[in-house]
């Protein structure tokens, strides 16, 4: 942007209006009862609400039309009951969405030119709402995304598909205005109830709130182009009209506020980015008031005040691209009023208009989508598509229209009824011949060859489904190869960018449900017999008298790359909202309620992006910033006592803002950072300078991990690669392979002692998934698992004693448990931990504060909103009293270093120390007696032992035999010697 807050170029900006044959006049408005503007214009048409029988008519013209207008004209008979708002789609100049008092909602494809008859069928209608619906409002960045007020709601709608995606609650009173950020990533509001709030709208929660006007009369809402400021317009107290500015990273305090006059009209605000030209008009005015926004306060100035002859009932702001840029027209507004449509033109003063003047035009917003509904909705962010004004610019797009409409879609079958996805009806029919042009409609198959349907889905084995009606039959395909074939049948449909499915196996992940877990072929084949210890794991919060509660004023909206909470043995640090970049240090043995204010922090002075304790000092906390620095602050051993404002170390070297840092893992003073410079630079902070500068990269980095053993380092960034790096020897990468296909982010985990990578993400679906890469081949994942479609990044720990990985995320209530092996399937689930409630995150400490008489393998404190929880994680054992040595091999001290920055940038390497967690005097589980297991009650024995009526016979048979035959033997007295005759006295 050519304004940067220095002299301004448009101060003078002149509010000049042609004479009456250039206005759209004779023209009936009537009476307007709606809180809407009326009147909405694009580059290439203006439409406004007429009088007619019944309401809900609009009359649609060339946006630079003018001259009288007859009777007769032909309009858009939109609604039954009067338009309460209207909304021209900012990437097709001919789509305009309407809202009335009916319920309904409209979609309609307007004809190039406007209109030459009436009509009166849409392109496509929503579903009834309950209520009416006060305010219509296309996505900024992202293609057919819709987001309406319906009361107390605001819901964000794919019209395409005819969904409602998203609904954000919180409002306790119907909702009088909405706002979209530039960059599309966040919504603010105005309510009846007084209160001002932001609304993050894909996480579906709000943001941050602060009370606003205290009149319940009509508010407005403004969001200053991509700036952390916000404008809300309304009443107060004595029905005096007001404006806010806000500062959306700390709205309890307001930047600016103003009373204007005690008129009954609500004010509309218009804000130019590109400008910096603030216009105020108020309904039933004939003013309006032009403002420049300041970067120091107050922020706003007034420059100048338009006053007409004629009340208006509406205004509308003519985008960019569609003024006379060769007469320095720099902002033009449409009046209407009672019977007139009055082009009211800024222009800057200049000697000449015969040469363009490229210093009063900035690139503005293009007309191009910069993302498809589908990608927004799955969380991928991008900033708007800006173009250049100058008239000899070819790319310059002025009343583009779309080729085709919207009722082709994936729910609509060539007759437009409704396919069996129960979407409602479409009330036109598409023309026939013009081609689809809508980024989220699949395609037929046989729009593209075989072969290119290899190349995209080269190295990946996918199990496929055929389901028939009389079997199921599963093969695997293997894709790997160029001669591959693929056969499919007329009606298979292929996603963008996605490998296909067969339709009937569609049904089995619809929007809205979980899927089932998919894994690669690899992982099919399970282990024989292995079963995990760990499979039985026990997650359990801690006892209150343990929590940290009555936390105020926590930030909500950390920035992807961040994890949002960090705590070590003793302290944990949490990010407060608010201006400054705050950050809140307590210390966990200090548990019980916090005081309701004057909380010690650390002061950044500007937005912090991501922390990160030092592992080997629990007083050392690093903060990476916005403004491409990092700042070392050392914590007191009490803790904080007052507000820090000054870091110990100041580190420098980055050129634009940081993605993330990363402490090294044995060596002491050493720290990674990634930046949007698309570098990776690795830090001592001994002598505060950057030692090692990391290339390669060309898109967004995601995350980064460290291979336990310091030698390597490892990245995922939105390209879809993982890169392997040994920082030492080479600045580029030694190793690169495909990641997750997603684009919203990524985490990368060690595992295995560094055989595996363990990468958390999303696939183009916004499914989240987990894959497991051998470090050895990045080829392809030998495993990867689908989890749920979420929001939220998944932020893993994987403890490398155990094996076991734990992932969660913002706003999760589960924490997934995984044990890693280094054979098929290589991921085991285990048993999860589920709470009552969403966390904000949730941080791992290191392994000396388990407890093991308590066969405790992980313990972590839980931030929510207002609290911080300390979670066990333990496995179910009956011999307690032994140290169960089978879980507990003699452990990493990760809290002690090895080596210093110097040691390891001078190519030493090293390990680090073994300690055992085995506690004095207790007896260890592998040298406990064995007991001897009486033999289990087998109730089929007991069948077998049951004889028959014939074998008792027999065997009685059998021991008379016996009996007899021993009859014949001489008797045991016969065999002994007796006396002799002689022997015998008298």
């Amino acid at each position: 942007m050519s304004y940067r807050f220095k002299t301004s170029k448009y101060k003078n900006a002149v509010a000049k209006i042609p004479k009456k044959e250039e206005w759209i006049s004779d023209i009936s408005v009537g009476s307007l009862q709606s809180c809407g503007n009326h009147i909405k214009a694009s580059c290439a048409l203006v439409a406004f609400s007429v009088e007619h029988a019944g309401g809900g008519s609009l009359a649609v013209f060339p946006v630079n039309d003018s001259g009288r207008k007859s009777k007769d004209i032909p309009l858009l008979h939109a609604h039954s009951q009067p338009v309460t708002d209207l909304d021209f789609s900012p990437f097709d100049d001919h789509l305009l969405a309407t809202a009335s008092q009916d319920c309904s909602i409209r979609i309609w494809s307007l004809p190039k030119g406007g209109l030459t008859e009436s009509i009166s069928t849409p392109e496509l209608t929503l579903p009834t709402q309950g209520h009416r619906i006060e305010n219509v409002l296309f996505h900024t960045t992202a293609d057919n995304v819709l987001a309406t007020s319906v009361f107390k709601t605001v819901k964000i709608w794919d019209i395409v598909q005819q969904e409602e995606k998203l609904v954000l609650e919180g409002s306790t009173d119907q909702i009088q205005g909405i706002s979209w950020k530039q960059d599309g990533t966040l919504l603010a509001t105005t309510s009846k109830d007084k209160m001002f709030r932001i609304f993050d709208p894909r996480l579906q929660t709000v943001v941050s709130e602060a009370s606003s006007h205290d009149n319940v009369k009509d508010s407005r809402v403004c969001w200053l182009g991509d700036r952390n400021m916000v404008l809300t317009t309304g009443f107060g107290r004595m029905r005096e009209r007001q404006y806010y500015l806000w500062d959306t990273r700390n709205i309890g305090q307001r930047l600016s506020s103003e009373s204007v006059d005690s008129s009954t009209g609500t004010l509309m605000p218009f804000f130019d980015d590109d400008t910096n030209m603030l216009f105020l008009a108020g309904k039933g005015d004939c003013t309006i008031r032009f403002l420049e926004l300041t970067e120091n306060s107050p922020y706003l100035t007034q420059a100048s005040v338009y006053m007409g002859d004629n009340q208006q009932k509406g205004v509308a702001m003519v985008p960019k691209r569609a003024l006379n840029l060769m007469s320095g027209e720099v902002n033009r507004l449409l009046q209407l009023t009672q019977h007139a449509v009055i082009p009211v033109m800024y222009q800057v003063p200049r000697k000449t208009y015969r040469d363009f003047h490229a210093d009063l035009y900035p690139d503005t917003l293009s007309g191009e989508a910069a993302l498809s509904a589908d990608q927004w909705f799955a969380g991928t962010d991008a900033q708007v598509s800006k173009v250049s004004l100058n008239p000899g610019n070819q790319s310059l797009s002025v009343g583009k229209k779309k080729t085709s409409l919207l009722s082709q879609n994936t729910g609509k079958s060539a007759e437009g009824s409704v396919a069996s996805n129960d979407k409602p009806t479409v009330t036109a029919k598409p023309p026939i011949g013009e081609k689809p042009i809508l980024p989220s409609k699949p395609m037929s198959l046989n729009d593209k060859s075989n072969d290119n349907i290899v190349r995209e889905a080269t190295s990946l084995d996918i199990d496929k489904e055929v389901k028939n009606d009389d079997e199921v039959v599963k093969s695997e395909i293997s894709l790997q190869t160029s001669e591959a074939t693929i056969e499919t049948s007329q009606n298979a449909t292929v996603q963008e960018a996605e490998f296909p499915r067969p339709a009937e196996a569609s049904s089995e992940s619809k929007p809205g449900t979980e899927k089932p877990k998919e894994k690669l072929a690899s992982s099919n084949k399970f282990s024989a017999g292995y079963t995990s210890k760990f499979r039985h794991i026990q997650g359990n919060i801690m006892h209150k008298n343990t929590h940290i509660y009555n936390i105020k004023n926590l930030s909500k909206s950390t920035f992807g790359e961040c994890d949002g909470f960090h705590a070590n043995k003793d302290f944990a640090a949490i990010p407060l909202s608010g201006p400054g970049g705050l950050i809140a240090t307590l210390k966990l043995q200090q548990a019980g309620r916090l005081p309701d204010s004057g909380l010690p922090v650390i002061q950044n002075g500007t937005t912090v992006m991501d922390f990160a304790w030092d592992p080997f000092n629990n007083r050392r906390l690093a903060v990476a910033c916005d403004d491409a620095t990092i700042k070392i602050w050392e914590i007191p051993e009490e803790g904080l006592m007052e507000t820090l404002t000054e870091p110990e170390i100041l580190l420098t070297g980055h050129t634009e803002k940081i993605y993330f840092i990363k402490f090294h893992p044995i060596a002491e003073g050493l720290l990674l950072s990634a930046s949007y410079d698309m570098t990776v630079r690795i830090w001592d902070l001994e002598v505060d300078e950057d030692r090692i500068t990391l290339h390669g990269h060309k898109d967004q980095i995601f995350s980064a991990a460290w291979s336990p053993d310091g030698v390597y380092c490892a990245t995922i960034s939105k390209d879809a690669l993982i890169r392997i790096y040994e920082p030492r020897k080479k600045v580029l990468p030694i190793k690169e392979g495909p990641g997750l296909t997603g684009s919203r982010g990524a985490r990368l985990a060690y595992a295995c002692n560094g055989q595996y990578l363990i990468a958390l993400g999303f696939d183009r679906q916004s499914s989240r998934q987990i894959s497991i890469h051998n470090t050895a081949d990045l080829s392809s994942p030998v495993t990867m698992v689908t989890l749920d479609t979420s929001p939220a990044i998944l932020i893993p720990f994987y403890d490398e004693d155990t094996s076991v990985l734990f992932c969660t995320g913002k706003g999760d209530r589960i924490v997934h448990a995984y044990e890693v092996t280094t054979q098929s399937p290589y991921l085991l689930e285990l048993s999860s931990f589920r709470c009552e409630s969403g966390h904000q995150a949730i941080s791992f400490l290191p392994k000396i504060t388990c407890d093991v008489k308590q066969v405790e393998i992980a313990k972590a404190i839980r931030l929510t909103q207002t609290t911080m929880e300390p979670i066990t994680f333990t496995v179910p054992r009956v011999k307690m009293e032994y140290f169960q040595d089978d879980l507990y091999p003699e452990t990493k001290v990760t809290w002690q270093p090895v080596m210093t920055a110097c040691e390891w940038t001078s190519g030493e390497n090293r390990q680090l120390n073994l300690q055992s967690l085995h506690p004095d005097g207790m007896k260890p589980l592998s040298s406990a007696p064995k007991v001897v297991v009486a033999k289990k009650y087998e109730s089929y024995r007991e069948l077998e032992e049951i004889k028959s009526d014939d074998q008792k016979k027999q065997e009685l048979l059998d021991a008379m035999n016996v009996k007899l035959t021993a009859r014949d033997e001489p008797l045991p007295q016969d065999l002994m010697e007796g006396a002799d005759d002689d022997e015998w006295s008298d």
